[in-house]
C-alpha cells in the first residue's frame, strides 16, 4: 500500500523471550518507539559504518548506471536498501556460505526497534543458518520466529524516521537436491537455481512486517525496490545468470568469480548452469539473452523472439523497460515459468517444439509463457503488490496484458486464442464466481488458486475496461504505472484510480467480481 504519513498504530507488545529457537507466530507488528512523526527525507541521516564488502560508498550508484535505459532511476529511491553480498558456492553446489551487509533506511513515520529479515530456505526443504549478526559494528540480538524462516534483528536503539542502520550477518545454505520451492532453488549436477538464497528484508507498512509463512502456492516474496552488489565464488565450470549486469568472470584453476550488479530491483535471483550457451539480441539498446542447454535451440530462438516483441509491446503500451539487459534461462522448473527482476527462468521441457504439454503443442506454451513473464518486470516489479494477499494485482493483471501482447503481435484472431485460455481455466471450477481478489492461502491449491486467479481474473479486467470504455482503461492502466512505478499498490487505490480516470462508480463491479460481496 502506499505509504501514509499517520497511521492507526496497533499497539501490539513484541513479547517473548530472545533465543534462536524457532518460535512459530503470527505476523509481528513493530511497537512504535515513539508518536509518530512527519518524514521530511529518506536520505540517511547519522553515522553508519562504511561498506566493507565493496569498496564504494552507499550513496554512490554511478556503477549500477549501464543497467539502466534511464540514467535518472539511479538517484530517484535515495531511501531503498543497499544489499551487498559476498557468496560462495561450494565445488559439489550442494552448499552455499554468504557474507551480508545492508545499508536499511527508515522509509516509514514511526521509529523502528528492530529490522527483520525472511529465511525462506527454510521453508523449502533446505537449511538457512545465520551464525552471527552484528548492528553498526557491534553484536545484535536475534531472534528466530515462524519455523525458522524469519529472523527477527532486534537494533541497539531506536530507528528514527529518515535514518538508516548497517546489519551485517554471515549465512550458510544446505541446499535440497531435486526439489524445493517448486524447482526454484535446487542443485542437481548441471544445474544451479538461486531463488531467496539470501535473509531477505520483508515490506514493513501500517499492518507491520509482512513474514508471514507464504501457501505453497503463488509467490513466496512481499519486498520494495532495492540495489543489489554481489560478488560470487562458484565452479569454473558454470556459466551463471543473475538479474542485473554481470562483469567478466575471473578464473582461477577450478573457481571463478563474478560481480553482479542490479537495481531497482524487488529481489536478486542467480542461476548456473554446465553447458548452457546463450544467443543474442539487441532491442534498441536492450541485450536479450536467451539461454539453454544442448538440444534446444529452437525453442531458444522462439523464446528470444518472444521476449524481445513482448518488451516492445509493454514499453510502448505502459513504460519503458528500465534495464538494459534481459535473460531467458531454461530450467526444470515445477512451473511453466517464473519471474525475477530483469530475468525470466522458463521450465526445460518447453523448448522441444517437437512435443506438446497437454495436447497443446509445446511452442504455443513457450510463446505464451514468456510472454506472461516477461509482463511481470511491470506488474510486480515496476508496480510492487502483496502477492501473498493481493495475488490478482500482478498475476491476473500480467494475464490481461499477455493477451494485449498476442493483439499486437499476432492480430484479433491471435488475442482470441489466448482469451479463450482464460475461459478454459476458470472452467476447471465450472466458472464457480469466487472472489479474484483473496490471499492466496484461501484458494485450493490444486483447482481454484490457477482458475481464479489465472482465469476469472483476467477476465474481470476484460469486463472493466468495457465497463470504462477500452480507450479509457488503457488510459487507466498508463497512469497506473505512471503512478505507482517502484511503489507498491493495493486493491483499493487500484479501484479509486480506476473510478478517478474514467469518472464512473465501479463498487458493483468490484464486489462481484473481486470482493465477492
Amino acid at each position: 500500500m502506499k505509504r501514509i504519513l499517520t497511521w492507526l498504530i496497533l499497539l501490539v507488545l513484541l513479547a517473548g523471550c530472545r533465543t534462536l529457537s524457532p518460535q512459530p507466530t503470527q505476523p509481528v507488528v513493530n511497537t512504535p518507539a515513539s508518536s509518530p512523526t512527519p518524514v521530511v527525507s529518506f536520505i540517511p541521516q547519522g553515522n553508519i559504518p562504511a561498506p566493507s564488502l565493496f569498496p564504494v560508498a552507499w550513496n554512490e550508484r554511478s556503477d549500477f548506471l549501464p543497467g539502466l535505459t534511464d540514467p535518472a532511476l539511479a538517484d530517484q529511491l535515495p531511501g531503498a536498501t543497499i544489499y551487498h553480498i559476498h557468496l560462495n558456492i561450494g565445488d559439489d553446489l550442494a552448499s552455499l556460505t554468504g557474507q551480508m551487509e545492508v545499508r536499511y533506511t527508515n522509509q516509514d513515520p514511526i521509529a523502528l526497534d528492530s529490522v527483520y529479515f525472511r529465511l525462506l530456505p527454510n521453508l523449502y526443504g533446505a537449511s538457512m543458518k545465520v551464525p552471527w549478526v552484528t548492528v553498526n559494528d557491534s553484536p545484535a540480538e536475534t531472534r528466530l520466529e515462524n519455523a525458522g524462516s524469519v529472523l527477527q534483528v532486534y537494533l541497539p536503539a531506536p530507528l528514527d524516521p529518515g535514518a538508516a542502520v548497517v546489519i551485517q550477518m554471515k549465512f550458510e545454505v544446505e541446499l535440497p537436491p531435486g526439489g524445493g520451492n517448486g524447482m526454484n532453488f535446487v542443485y542437481n549436477e548441471d544445474i544451479l537455481a538461486l531463488a531467496q538464497f539470501y535473509p531477505m528484508i520483508p515490506v514493513y507498512d501500517e499492518t507491520g512486517w509482512h513474514v508471514e509463512i507464504p501457501s505453497p502456492s503463488g509467490d513466496p516474496t512481499f519486498t520494495d525496490p532495492a540495489y543489489f552488489r554481489v560478488l560470487v565464488s562458484a565452479p569454473a565450470k558454470y556459466t551463471l545468470v543473475s538479474s542485473g549486469m554481470e562483469e567478466d568472470p575471473v578464473i582461477q584453476e577450478t573457481r571463478q568469480t563474478q560481480v553482479f550488479r542490479a537495481g531497482p530491483v524487488r529481489d536478486f535471483y542467480l542461476a548456473g548452469g554446465n553447458g548452457y550457451s546463450a544467443i543474442t539480441h539487441n532491442l534498441d539498446g536492450v541485450v536479450i539473452n536467451s539461454y539453454t542447454l544442448p538440444g534446444e535451440a529452437g525453442g531458444a530462438s522462439l523464446a528470444l523472439e518472444t521476449a524481445a516483441a513482448a518488451i516492445q509491446s509493454f514499453s510502448q503500451r505502459f513504460a519503458a523497460y528500465p534495464y538494459t539487459e534481459f535473460d531467458i534461462v531454461t530450467m526444470p522448473t515445477g512451473v511453466l515459468g517464473i519471474e525475477y527482476p530483469g530475468l525470466t527462468a522458463i521450465r526445460s521441457g518447453l523448448y522441444d517444439l517437437d512435443n506438446n504439454l497437454r495436447g497443446t503443442p509445446n511452442a504455443i506454451y513457450l510463446e505464451s509463457t514468456v510472454a506472461h513473464e516477461v509482463g511481470h518486470q511491470w506488474f510486480y516489479n515496476l508496480v510492487g503488490n502483496d502477492q501473498l494477499n493481493e495475488p490478482w494485482l500482478d498475476e491476473a493483471m500480467t494475464q490481461y496484458i499477455t493477451g494485449l501482447y498476442f493483439l499486437d503481435t499476432h492480430g484479433e484472431q491471435g488475442e482470441q486464442g489466448y482469451v479463450d485460455s482464460w475461459f478454459g481455466r476458470w472452467d476447471r471450477v465450472g466458472r464457480e464466481e469466487i472472489p479474484v481478489g483473496m490471499p492466496v492461502s484461501e484458494y485450493d491449491a490444486t483447482n481454484s488458486y490457477g482458475a481464479i486467479v489465472y482465469g476469472r481474473g483476467p477476465i474481470f479486467l476484460a469486463v472493466l475496461s468495457e465497463e470504462m470504455g477500452i480507450d479509457t482503461f488503457h488510459q487507466f492502466l498508463q497512469a497506473y504505472v505512471r503512478k505507482y512505478a517502484w511503489d507498491i499498490a493495493d486493491t483499493a487505490e487500484f479501484k479509486t484510480l480506476a473510478e478517478e480516470t474514467c469518472q464512473c462508480n465501479l463498487t458493483p463491479l468490484f464486489e462481484e467480481w473481486v470482493y465477492g460481496d
